[in-house]
């Protein structure tokens, strides 16, 4: 699949409804299987859509919180996008949704980078087990998503680390199949509503 570029100008909210005590399911792992929908989506067209965890971003929580805020270029890949999960009955019977919003053109900030944060298999850590243990304890206080490969039906952490960007603007980007920023491709997305 081809990589794609793009300009975060729109954006919108996925809120959790009926979670917790009302669905038997805590939060934290429905906002994990809502962003597994995403994902499946996201990874038929990577880097057109970027995501950002607005109640995570300025809180400082390793809790991801009750909203997926999901970016694209424009209104119409955003509706294509809705479109074409909405009637998954984790969306449908679990979410509710913004209209697709723009950025403001004279949006100043805050800035976040949801950056994936890697930790690395125990056997590639051959010889730096400190390295291993530190990246573990730097992953402590960070929000994750419990997710399921679908090659090979394990279970991981996808961690995210929230960046506050103090130069952050505007500019093409080029998300990961999550949406995420990853070290080889940096970026950060308006924090638009939050402060």
């Amino acid at each position: 699949m081809e990589r794609g570029a793009m300009i975060p100008r729109c954006w919108f909210d996925l809120h959790l409804v009926n979670s917790g005590d009302a669905s038997g399911v805590p939060q934290p792992i429905l906002l994990s299987k809502v962003l597994m929908v995403c994902h499946g989506y996201f990874a038929k067209q990577v880097g057109k859509y970027a995501i950002a965890l607005p109640d995570a971003a300025l809180s400082g929580s390793p809790l991801p919180g009750s909203t997926l805020r999901v970016f694209s270029a424009n209104e119409q890949e955003l509706i294509e996008m809705w479109s074409g999960i909405r009637e998954h009955y984790l969306i449908r019977d679990y979410t509710t949704s913004t209209m697709p919003n723009k950025v403001p053109s004279s949006f100043a900030g805050p800035y976040v980078e949801f950056r994936r944060f890697r930790i690395g298999p125990a056997k590639s850590d051959r010889n730096q087990t400190s390295l291993r243990e530190r990246r573990l304890e730097q992953a402590r206080p960070l929000p994750y998503f419990q997710m399921r490969s679908k090659s090979s039906s394990s279970y991981f952490r996808l961690i995210v680390e929230p960046r506050i960007d103090k130069d952050g603007a505007l500019r093409a980007i080029s998300p990961d199949s999550y949406g995420l920023s990853v070290a080889t491709r940096s970026f950060s997305l308006p924090m638009v509503g939050c402060s």
